[in-house]
Order: structure tokens, then sequence, then C-alpha cells
């Protein structure tokens, strides 16, 4: 029989592969399983940031107020004559926007928290805080931290031409806008060098201990050894002795 013939047999008395064969993973190691490929989970480029995030009802009023503080700016002017109206709007949908990022969004989408406190003498002191164990979507970090830093630089371009236009009330408008985000700039800018601070100085007396501890389990061992060896060539030389004698 030609080797095709034999090639065929093989396979027609070969047992079919069944398509219902479950293998039992368990559940700590499917994550793993599934992230060694190594590329987004599928489907993931067709989702937006919304469905990506771990917190997108945060990560919407985190995007809001601030955009909403822009539009009111450059549109709610062509609908209403009143600039009071158009000022008190904007001012309040900032001032939303100041709260919701200090108080909520910093500490759902990066965990981190700032505040500062006025002392007896009328110093202002700042506290950090950061959560323990910070597992952070790389989506909510990337939308937090471009969004707190690019919303100053457009109320930058605003105040810039409205200085240009020699608009006061605007100007004001504008350098109120931008106190606000940057106030929470530097806040969260500051909160994130302290906790990084905090990690590196922890990561580096974790070496330091474990260096110590290397240190004096090396000694004692070394010692062990050492006298081992010392007991062993007195023995020896006792030995050569006492056989010379002999």
């Amino acid at each position: 029989m030609d080797r095709d013939g034999v090639s065929q047999g093989l396979l027609s008395d070969a047992e079919p592969i069944s398509g219902h064969t479950n293998i039992d993973i368990p559940p700590n190691l499917q994550g793993r399983i599934q992230g060694l490929g190594g590329g987004a989970a599928p489907g993931a480029e067709q989702q937006n940031i919304f469905q990506q995030s771990s917190h997108p009802t945060v990560l919407l009023f985190h995007l809001l107020f601030r955009t909403l503080a822009i539009l009111f700016y450059v549109f709610l002017g062509t609908f209403s004559s009143s600039f009071v109206f158009v000022f008190v709007v904007t001012i309040l949908a900032l001032s939303f926007d100041f709260w919701t990022v200090k108080n909520v969004s910093g500490r759902f989408l990066v965990g981190l928290r700032w505040w500062n406190e006025v002392a007896e003498d009328g110093s202002t002191r700042w506290t950090f805080e950061a959560k323990q164990n910070r597992a952070v979507n790389p989506v909510d970090s990337r939308v937090f931290w471009t969004s707190l830093y690019v919303y100053p630089l457009v109320w930058l371009a605003f105040i810039i031409l409205a200085i240009l236009k020699l608009s006061v009330g605007w100007a004001l408008l504008c350098g109120v806008a931008i106190a606000l985000n940057v106030t929470n700039v530097l806040g969260y800018r500051n909160c994130d060098k302290d906790a990084n601070a905090r990690l590196a100085g922890y990561l580096a007396n974790s070496a330091a201990s474990n260096s110590l501890l290397g240190s004096f389990v090396g000694s004692v061992v070394s010692n062990r050894f050492a006298s081992f060896m010392g007991g062993s060539a007195t023995s020896g030389a006792v030995g050569g002795a006492t056989t010379m004698r002999v």
C-alpha cells in the first residue's frame, strides 16, 4: 500500500475531535491566561472611554462641568445679552467642576486626594492622601491627567484673547477659571509626587531591611562554617601528631 493510502487509512480510523471538550481553569488564573497575548481585550478598540472606564459615572461628571463651563463662556453670550448672567452661570459650572475634581473624581479615578487647612497662626497646611494598593485603570488615569492639564491651557488662550480685546470682565472670568483649575493641578501634582516619594521610601526601607537580614544570615552561616572548618583542622593536626608518635 502506498503512503497516501496509509495516511488516508490512519485519518479514517482516527476518532473525531469533539468540539465540546471543557477544560476547567481556576478563576484566579483566567485573567492571567487571557493577558498572555499582551494585547487589549477583544472588542476594546470599539469601546469608548466610558465603556473602558472602571468608574464611568465619575468620569462623566469629571468632564461634564468643565466642558459646560467652556461651552457657557463661548456660546451662552449668543443667547443672552446679559454679561452678569453668563458670568454667574459660568462661575457656577467652574465651582461644581472644582469641587467634583477635588473631592470625587481624583479619589476614584487615580486614587489621590488633597485638601488644605488653615492653622491658627494663619498658615496653610496642605495634606495629601493616596489610596493604598492603587490599582488605577489606565483609561481613567489618562483621561484624568490629560483633562487636568489641557483645560487650564484652554482658559489661558481665552484670557489672552480677552486681554487683546481689552475686555476686562471676560478677562476676570477667565482669571477665576484659571485660578480654580491651576489649584487642582498643583494639588494633584504635589499629591502624586508625595505618593511616589512614599512608595520609593517604602521600597528603599524594604530593600535595606532585606539587605540587613541577608547580611545577618550570611554572617551567622560564615561563622558557623568557619568554626566547623577550624575544628576539623585542629582535629587533623592532633591526629597527625598522634600518628607520628606511634
